[in-house]
Parts: C-alpha cells; sequence; structure tokens
C-alpha cells in the first residue's frame, strides 16, 4: 500500500482550487488514493443535478459487526479560491500568508477522512459497515448532500467532520434556513425633469429595512438581509430593487412566524410609497436536534472521553450537510474539527488537531 501522511495530504489539497461545483481536480486527488489503496467507490449524478463538474464519492467499507453503520463526512469545496496559496506552519499552527484563505473548511475534514481509510485495514474488519462520502457545493447550499441516495444506510449514525469548534466537541442541533427574496416594484422617472411621476422603489426598500427585526432575534432565531441592489441610473427613479436574505431558528413554529412578519412589513412599506413587494421564500434545510440522551450522542462523548479530550456538546447556529442527513432519515451530529476564522484570510488550524481528529474518529469506529 502506498504510504500516506496526514499533514502531507493536508497541504497538498489546500493547494488544489475547488470551488463549488468546480471540485473535478479534488476529487480526482480523492480518487486516485482510494484506488492506490485499492478501495471500490461509487459516484452519483450530483454533477448533472447541480450542474457542477464533480459528483460526490462514496466509499463503502464492509464489517464484521452487527452494531449500527456508521457514515462519515466531509466537502470537498472551499468557500472562496485557494490558487496560489502560500501557507506558513509557525508553532505547530498552519495558516495562510494572508493572500487566500487556507481552505481548513473542510479539507481538514477530507484530509482526515483519507487518513482513517488508509489505517483502517489494520482493525481487521473489526468494526460495523462503514461508509465514508465526500460531498460537493456544501458551501452554496449544501447541494451535494442534497443529492445523496442513502436508502440502503437507513438505520445507521452520521458524523459530519466540518466545524471550527474544538476537536471533541459535537454538535447536537442546527436551526432550520429560509432563504427570501423581495422585490420592490415602482414606477421611473427622470429625477430632475419629473420627479412626481416616479414611485421610488428604494424608499419602498429603506423603509422595510428600517423596520424588519434583523440580527439575533432571541436565543433561536436570526435573521439577515445580505444583498440589496437594483437601480438603473443616478439620474433615474428606480422602479425595481430587491433585497435578499436569510432567516434562521431552530424552532420552526418561529421560522414561519417571522417568514409571515418580514412579508407583511414588505407589503406595507412598498404600498405606503405606492408600489408592490413580490416576497419569494424557499426552504433552504430543515432543523434537527438530538436529545444529549440519544444514543449517538452518547455513544460518541463516551468515544471522545477514551480519546482523552474534553467531550463538549453544542447547539450550532450554521448549517451543515449534518442537516440533509438527519432529514433523509440518518440521525447524524457535527465534530469538532479545530480549524479558527473559516471563511477569512486569518483561518488556521493546528497540526494535532488533525491528528487528533483521525484518534477520535477511531475511537468512535472501535466503539
Amino acid at each position: 500500500m502506498i504510504k500516506f501522511n496526514l499533514l502531507n495530504s493536508f497541504l497538498e489539497l489546500i493547494k488544489i482550487e475547488g470551488l463549488p461545483k468546480r471540485e473535478k481536480k479534488v476529487a480526482r486527488y480523492v480518487k486516485n488514493k482510494l484506488k492506490s489503496w485499492n478501495y471500490s467507490f461509487k459516484e452519483d449524478k450530483a454533477s448533472l443535478i447541480i450542474q457542477g463538474d464533480s459528483n460526490n464519492i462514496i466509499v463503502f467499507v464492509k464489517g464484521e459487526k452487527s452494531a449500527p453503520g456508521l457514515l462519515f463526512l466531509s466537502h470537498l469545496d472551499t468557500v472562496s479560491s485557494t490558487k496560489g496559496i502560500n501557507c506558513q506552519i509557525k508553532d505547530g499552527i498552519i495558516s495562510s500568508k494572508n493572500n487566500t484563505i487556507l481552505g481548513a473548511d473542510d479539507r481538514a475534514g477530507a484530509a482526515v477522512m483519507l487518513d482513517v481509510l488508509y489505517k483502517l485495514p489494520s482493525l481487521k474488519k473489526n468494526h460495523q459497515n462503514l461508509v465514508f462520502i465526500f460531498t460537493v457545493a456544501e458551501e452554496i447550499g449544501l447541494l451535494g448532500a442534497k443529492c445523496l441516495n442513502l436508502k440502503e444506510f437507513k438505520g445507521g449514525w452520521g458524523f459530519v467532520l466540518d466545524t471550527s469548534l474544538p476537536v471533541g466537541s459535537i454538535v447536537n442541533a442546527s436551526p432550520s434556513l429560509e432563504k427570501i427574496k423581495i422585490t420592490f416594484l415602482g414606477a421611473s422617472a427622470h429625477s430632475g425633469i419629473c420627479p412626481e411621476l416616479g414611485k421610488n422603489a428604494l424608499k419602498m426598500a429603506a423603509l422595510t429595512l428600517s423596520n424588519l427585526p434583523l440580527g439575533r432575534i432571541d436565543l433561536e432565531t436570526t435573521a439577515n438581509i445580505g444583498k440589496i441592489y437594483g437601480g438603473e441610473a443616478c439620474n433615474i427613479i428606480p422602479a425595481e430593487i430587491v433585497l435578499e436574505g436569510e432567516i434562521r431558528s431552530h424552532s420552526l413554529k418561529k421560522l414561519k412566524q417571522k417568514v409571515k412578519e418580514f412579508k407583511a412589513i414588505a407589503e406595507k412599506s412598498a404600498n405606503i410609497y405606492g408600489g408592490e413587494a413580490e416576497f419569494i421564500s424557499e426552504r433552504d434545510f430543515l432543523n434537527f436536534n438530538l436529545p444529549k440522551n440519544h444514543p449517538l450522542v452518547q455513544y460518541t462523548l463516551k468515544a471522545v472521553k477514551r480519546s482523552k479530550f474534553l467531550a463538549k456538546i453544542f447547539k450550532a447556529g450554521g448549517g451543515s450537510d449534518a442537516n440533509i442527513l438527519n432529514q433523509t432519515g440518518i440521525p447524524s451530529i457535527v465534530l469538532g474539527v479545530g480549524f479558527k476564522e473559516p471563511h477569512s484570510k486569518k483561518e488556521s488550524i493546528k497540526v494535532e488537531d488533525l491528528n487528533n481528529l483521525s484518534k477520535v474518529i477511531f475511537n468512535i469506529i472501535q466503539g
């Protein structure tokens, strides 16, 4: 078997550019490793569904134990480009020299999964059935995971390697997310000649923004407007302005209430200035909440403690592929990977955290 080094593999992975829907080179790296270790794997049709250049990679490893099967998942894409990355290792910490993001989210998870697969034959099948999945297009809406068909895996448990919490951390709850798009429709007019004939859509949007409850609404709910665009020219009263954003909540009831509230505020604001508001909302993913006494959570806590790490349970504010796994009937949690400041040029990860996470995964597999 061709030798494998976890740190070297991580450093190789982060140098391969793999934006969402453009993970082909990263996927090729993973598949070449699997082939060199004589693993059989399959690819689904995610590329056709999401119009990308790569599929999800799924590795089934048959075991001999009758315990629930275990599924491990990480994603191959990065939120922004790592092209031309110049990384450094200082005092055991890997970081980018601020020219790009590091890409530890989630190349660290992918590298650790490869490390586990490399070492797995040493267990001589003394484990339950295992599945390792490398997904695509996670960063733009969990698109790869939404394409997965895992009917044959029902009854198993899932572990997603994808959060900046310390190694040993367990995320057992994550919110639902609703995407919203509000289009304000008014009437254009020349701002210097006949402004009276215009119906300013920007005023409608501004009034809406001043009345929307944004930020942290309560302990379970947040909301944000992240994009504003429209208008034609500085001397034309804008006839169309668009707001795009999201609402998240651990309570589906609260989420639905906020969607209705946002719609009502937008329509009222548009009406005040003689215009209209077209409101569109779309459920991106559903929340999950596995109680502390759930068998999966308890099983993982014991494995973390055997690994000699501090085991803590967290409720997340963000979504991950674990939301989709839970939504499809596979109880799943998210495991702390240990990277810091993801999605920024200050992103970093400790070398020891790569090795520590691999150790945790092995203790999970060994029960």
